[in-house]
């Protein structure tokens, strides 16, 4: 085998590999984006990034084991529940 033979067959690997990296780094970020654009759905009336919340806090002040919970609100159909969210700002996906 000749050095050109060999230096073809090693850029087609290369090239190979590069494309398969872009693609599965492709596939998580379009993963990322339809979770996105998919979060905040209503359980009642399924619509979605509707479910926002509105800032109250529960009577006992908002806080049992360690977990505050807020109030959110379907801004389609008023549909209204209650969501933990971590004292370390983890957060739930639905804000």
């Amino acid at each position: 085998m000749n050095r050109e033979t060999a230096f073809s067959e090693g850029l087609t690997e290369l090239i190979s590999v590069s494309i398969e990296l872009w693609i599965v780094v492709g596939l998580i970020i379009i993963f990322i984006i339809i979770g996105l654009i998919f979060r905040g759905k209503c359980p009642k009336c399924g619509h979605y990034r509707s479910f926002k919340k509105t800032g109250a806090k529960r009577k006992d002040g908002g806080e049992i084991f360690g977990k505050k919970y807020y109030e959110y609100c379907c801004i389609k159909c008023g549909f209204s529940d209650w969501r933990e969210k971590y004292n370390d700002e983890s957060g739930d996906g639905a804000e």
